[in-house]
């Protein structure tokens, strides 16, 4: 689970982008170490924002998950819209390549 910070000043609209590198998780086709990095754009709603290292726990969380890459980013832009209804969210993860070609996954709302 997510922790959440209450922002209290709610007079300016904020966006939000977070970025991570180095990520890992296990490919359900052949079992080798997928890299990935993401990108988290989004606005708050009510001052709501993710805590920043319970959001890298749950990155790390995926690393030995066999996952597709785009179950993985679906299931991280789930889990931020459950835990904070953000007023606008997307969600991009950039795949290392696989015999040559690169994979980006994106989730927008």
């Amino acid at each position: 689970m997510l922790v959440i910070e209450e922002l209290e000043d709610e007079e300016h609209a904020v966006e939000l982008t977070l970025t991570v590198r180095g990520l890992t998780c296990i490919c359900p086709v052949n079992g080798l170490t997928d890299t990935f990095g993401i990108e988290v754009r989004y606005q708050p709603m009510r001052g709501r924002v993710l805590e920043l290292g319970a959001f890298r726990r749950l990155l790390d969380g995926y690393a030995p998950a066999r996952i597709t890459h785009e179950a993985l980013t679906v299931d991280v832009f789930t889990i931020i819209v459950e835990q904070i209804q953000p007023a606008a969210l997307e969600v991009v993860t950039t795949w290392a390549p696989v015999e040559g070609v690169e994979c980006i996954v994106r989730v927008v709302a």
